[in-house]
């Protein structure tokens, strides 16, 4: 008996150190991957010739391509999005967010969005968002993240990013006070970080193809960049976020920014932020009818125009060309 539990011990401590070179090989070859990543996304300049542009994105894709494949691709949620929503609605209720006559419904073409359930007259109060709930960029400052942030000059300068990295920082803390919300949110979206190739060259020769191309290179950049800072700062935050720093949940991370960010006045400065329940409002032409009051400390949307019972709920996210829209909204 005795030999055997020896045999076994020692068959484990076997097993766990080829676990642990393994696992150390493929944090090289990651490494080695990234440095070239940021070399290649870095020192490109922009170029009138769209041939090179599009070769140089080749070139990107493949790398990123190789780094998913180590990383490991994204586990899908055991539980559908839909089946999120009643704890949803149930947390946005405790929290009193305000939107009697809406309900959260499927829409062809859009997704989820919000669905009136009597009627709104134009201008009528429709839902109001008390700042609590909100998740901003103050949320990430006052958060584990601060002392990263203090130190960062990319993130000191760029509000959005602050908040997608306080995301995933949330969406990986199961006691997250905004779990409900997160939960509710999609698993991938419809932005150019999500294309193909093949999906991207369709649109040629649009003036959107080369802002697609320097946005996906930019987002590279800011994956490779990170990935460095966050395997070699010595701060307790980062070593927590290590596992889950992959480029597919930092791309999930940016698009859900780039989808649902509002900005609004508070104190004299804007802040950038997640505002639940108005954030899932998808876009029609017309007037801004969404406002933050000062007084009662909250989110307040009002009917861009009359909306029936059944009808889906559209707000105007503000006089931006197609181009930006199909950008930075999919």
């Amino acid at each position: 008996m005795g030999r055997k539990s020896n045999s076994k011990q020692s068959t484990k401590r076997t097993a766990g150190k080829e676990n642990n070179k393994f696992e150390q090989q493929k944090r090289k070859e990651l490494t080695i991957l990234v440095d070239k990543l940021l070399r290649l996304a870095s020192i490109f300049q922009a170029s009138t010739n769209v041939a090179k542009s599009w070769e140089h994105h080749l070139e990107i894709e493949k790398i990123i391509k190789d780094i998913v494949n180590i990383e490991g691709q994204q586990k899908s949620s055991q539980t559908p999005r839909q089946a999120n929503i009643d704890k949803y609605l149930k947390w946005l209720n405790e929290n009193e967010v305000q939107f009697e006559g809406i309900d959260i419904a499927e829409f062809e073409g859009y997704g989820l969005g919000l669905k009136a359930t009597k009627t709104f007259p134009e201008g009528s109060l429709i839902l109001t968002v008390p700042s609590k709930v909100m998740m901003t960029e103050n949320n990430a400052k006052e958060s584990e993240l601060g002392p990263f942030i203090d130190m960062d000059p990319l993130l000191q300068n760029m509000a959005n990013i602050r908040l997608a990295l306080f995301l995933l920082l949330e969406k990986n803390n199961p006691d997250s006070f905004w779990r409900p919300y997160i939960d509710a949110l999609p698993e991938k979206y419809s932005t150019v970080l999500y294309f193909t190739s093949e999906e991207l060259s369709e649109l040629k020769p649009s003036p959107v193809f080369e802002s697609s191309l320097k946005f996906y290179r930019s987002i590279a950049r800011q994956y490779a960049y990170f990935y460095n800072k966050i395997h070699s700062l010595d701060l307790p935050v980062l070593k927590k976020i290590q596992d889950i720093f992959t480029f597919n949940n930092y791309r999930w991370a940016v698009s859900t920014v780039m989808t649902r960010q509002n900005n609004f006045q508070l104190t004299n400065s804007d802040v950038t932020a997640f505002i639940p329940l108005w954030d899932m409002c998808n876009h029609e032409h017309g007037k801004i009818t969404t406002d933050f009051n000062q007084e009662q400390n909250r989110g307040e949307c009002y009917a861009l125009r009359e909306f029936q019972p059944g009808e889906q709920i559209f707000i105007f996210y503000g006089a931006r060309p197609n181009a930006d829209l199909f950008l930075h909204n999919g």
